[in-house]
């Protein structure tokens, strides 16, 4: 029952975040240079006797080069619309029980890489069920 790509999408953009800026991880391309990538991990699994799947993401910031405030405020701006989503809601063909951050805010991922661009990372969790 777990969440398919172009649901969590489309869960992503009724929150607002940019349609522009969404990557599918987990390859992260070398341009553009601003980008937020989400990459689904592993979860709990099936909770409820199979009624709910526990599922993790990961976001991924990144910002242009040399602006290392850039991609912190994006990415506390975009915790923010996560951990706040209306709850409980229907996204596709399944209801979004529950979303959190597993971790600290959005922290640096460390030092730039050889573009000079910083990243700022955090993993959530979220209960799914039909």
């Amino acid at each position: 029952m777990a969440w398919i790509w172009d649901d969590f999408n489309g869960f992503l953009l009724q929150l607002g975040f940019d349609s522009q800026l969404i990557n599918r991880g987990p390859y992260i391309p070398p341009m553009p240079s601003v980008l937020v990538t989400f990459t689904f991990v592993g979860g709990a699994g099936e909770l409820s006797e199979g009624a709910l799947d526990d599922q993790s993401f990961q976001m991924r910031v990144r910002g242009d080069a040399n602006d290392q405030s850039g991609p912190e405020t994006m990415a506390r701006q975009y915790d923010q619309l996560l951990v706040t989503a209306p709850i409980p809601q229907v996204i596709g063909s399944l209801n979004l029980r529950a979303i959190e951050r597993t971790g600290s805010a959005p922290a640096p991922l460390g030092p730039p890489d050889d573009g000079d661009r910083f990243e700022y990372v955090s993993n959530y969790r979220m209960v799914v069920g039909l």
